[in-house]
Parts: C-alpha cells; sequence; structure tokens
C-alpha cells in the first residue's frame, strides 16, 4: 500500500502534523509546510473544524484555555486559529507546488463535506471519534483510503471501526495513539502496536506521537511502524495548546532520516551476506604473515619466525597451527610477505 506516495513496505511514511500551530495565518501555515518539506515530511496534515460542530455552546463559551499569555474561551480560540475552504485550497495548491501531500482532519459531518469540496483525497479521523460511527460510515461510504488514530480505544471498539470500513473494502491504516499531551514514557506502552499489527496483519499500523523528543517515535519505526504522525511547529513559543509537545524541523529532519533508513538496516532476517565494500576493509584490517628474520631453503619455521600484520595478505593467522614445523622452499628476507607456495 501507498500513502503519501510512499510504498510503506519498503520504509516509513512521516506525516507532520501542523493541526491548528498556524494560529489562522495562512503564510505563517505555508511556512510551516516548507519547513516540513525541506525537513523531510512525506505529508502534512491539518485540521479542518467548525466549532459549533464539535462543542457545546456552553462549553464553547464557557472553557477557557491558555493562549500564549491569555486565557481564552474555546470559541475565541478556533476563532482565532480558523482557516476559511479558500485558504485550505491555496495551501493544498502551494503544497503541491514544491512537492509536499496535504491531508486534514474532519470533526464531523460538516466538515468532511468541507475537506471533499477543498480535494482531500486520505480521510483521518481523530482518535475520540473512533466511537463517532455515523462519521465513519459516511467516510467508508465515500470510500477514500483512512487514517484512523485509536487513542484511548479498546479493541472491540477498534474493531468495531474497522469492520465498517472492511465492508466497504476501503484501504486503512491504524495509528497506535496515547490521548495524553504529552505521556510519560511509562504511559506510552507501545508494544501495544505490535498487537494492532498481529490482530490486524492486513492493515498498515504506524504510531501518532504525542510524546516529547524523538527517540520513542524512532524505537516505533524499528518495531515496524509504517507511519509516523507528530504534531509539528517552526517555533516552540508560538502561542496555541499544542506547540509545546510538536517536534521542530531539526527533530522532523531526524525522524524522517530514520524512516528512510532503520528498516533498511534492519535487513531481511537471518546471517547477512558480507558486501563487497566490507570484504575490502576485511583485507584492509585483517592480518597476514610475514617473515621475522631470514630464511633459508629448507628451514623449518617455528612460532617466532612469523609476525601477523595488516593488510591481510599472504597467510592467515587462522592457519598458523599448519604453518610450524613447515619447511621453507625457497629463500626469503625478513619482512617478507609469507605465503602457501613459499613453503614445502
Amino acid at each position: 500500500m501507498k500513502w503519501f506516495n510512499v510504498d510503506v513496505e519498503k520504509r516509513t511514511a512521516v506525516v507532520a502534523e501542523i493541526g491548528i500551530n498556524h494560529n489562522g495565518d495562512i503564510s505563517l501555515a505555508k511556512e510551516m509546510i516548507a519547513a516540513a518539506k525541506e525537513a523531510g515530511a512525506d505529508a502534512v496534515k491539518f485540521q479542518t473544524l467548525t466549532p459549533e460542530h464539535l462543542f457545546a455552546p456552553g462549553v464553547l463559551d464557557e472553557k477557557k484555555v491558555p493562549f500564549g499569555d491569555e486565557e481564552i474561551t474555546l470559541r475565541e480560540l478556533f476563532e482565532r486559529v480558523s482557516l476559511s475552504d479558500e485558504d485550505f485550497m491555496e495551501l493544498k495548491e502551494y503544497a503541491e507546488k514544491i512537492g509536499i501531500y496535504m491531508f486534514s482532519t474532519p470533526f464531523s459531518l460538516h466538515d468532511l463535506n468541507r475537506i471533499d469540496s477543498i480535494g482531500f483525497d486520505v480521510y483521518k479521523v481523530a482518535s475520540p471519534d473512533i466511537v463517532f460511527l455515523p462519521l465513519l460510515r459516511e467516510m467508508a461510504h465515500r470510500g477514500k483510503p483512512t487514517i484512523l488514530s485509536v487513542g484511548t480505544a479498546t479493541l472491540e471498539e477498534i474493531d468495531r471501526a474497522v469492520s465498517i470500513f472492511r465492508e466497504r473494502g476501503v484501504p486503512l491504516a491504524l495509528l497506535y495513539c496515547v490521548s495524553l499531551y504529552p505521556p510519560r514514557a511509562e504511559e506510552v506502552h507501545l508494544r501495544s502496536m505490535q498487537v494492532l499489527m498481529e490482530v490486524y496483519p492486513d492493515i498498515d499500523v504506524g504510531f501518532s506521537d504525542h510524546t516529547i523528543g524523538v527517540h520513542l517515535p524512532i524505537v516505533a519505526i524499528t518495531l515496524g511502524a509504517k507511519i509516523i504522525e507528530k504534531h509539528f511547529t517552526i517555533d516552540r513559543s508560538l502561542p496555541g495548546p499544542d506547540q509545546e509537545v510538536s517536534m521542530t524541523p531539526d527533530e522532523l529532519r531526524i525522524i524522517s532520516t530514520a524512516a528512510k533508513e532503520v528498516r533498511v538496516a534492519l535487513g531481511e532476517g537471518g546471517w547477512r551476506k558480507v558486501e563487497d565494500r566490507e570484504k575490502e576493509n576485511a583485507i584492509a584490517f585483517r592480518r597476514g604473515g610475514i617473515l621475522k628474520k631470514n630464511k633459508r631453503a629448507g628451514d623449518i619455521i617455528s612460532s617466532d619466525d612469523v609476525l601477523f600484520v595488516r593488510p591481510a595478505v599472504g597467510i592467515s593467522p587462522a592457519r598458523f597451527e599448519d604453518v610450524v614445523g613447515r619447511r621453507m622452499r625457497r629463500d626469503k628476507k625478513a619482512g617478507e610477505i609469507l605465503r602457501w607456495e613459499d613453503l614445502e
């Protein structure tokens, strides 16, 4: 299966989730897209969210959240960070121009219609919505490849969601996730990702990471993650709820390199074949025998007559016992290489 034009059987795809870190500024959003592309991400992901279709009115107007040095209501937050459909279309065109895939998470049926009108062709389901079955059924009906995050979900809930897409034959990926921002190391339980791989061997499984740093995404790649998704920003000091748990371009660059190299470096299993380049080093770094002193034809070689030095030309020290006690066939001087043809 290919995700974002990446064959994930060969290497891990990396998604930089810009989310709402752009703070409603289309210029900043473009800067983030460009930075993600330069740092090696395969895709950038946004969030398409209409607050009235996600929160109850009382929650929107009463719940306060930090935004920089301020504390504002949820309604004020989403008013500040919202992008119009025209903004998203402009960003999608920009992403295509610079050669990076772009998609977005819808948070309601209304927003699903929005992202379809914008032209995104991969759906992403946020962890809490794995139980929002009307949304899942409508996505499956529309048939676009879909990525499900599974934070807080039970295996039964995951299985119910998976069955909705399987019934329609929709390409699907599951992202193991812990819905904490950030989780502590002992709360991650990364081997649970492997449980998903065992339960769903026909589905691509990855890791949506909320931890600080790059080490756990790299571990996930080593464990076989097909997709890595992580929040992304160009500056953690920017206001917004996700900035502090977001990776920077330097961190993204490390993860992107790991995504391209770690699985290749793991190899196919079994004992490796020594590559030709390494064979050259074996000759340079191993040892071969030279004579410590002059020897004449007929002299017997003793254990004190041979010095084993680099490079590995002449007789190997692995065969030293087969050398001691043999007679010289010809005269040779100290420092000359001792070869089998020099011995009777």
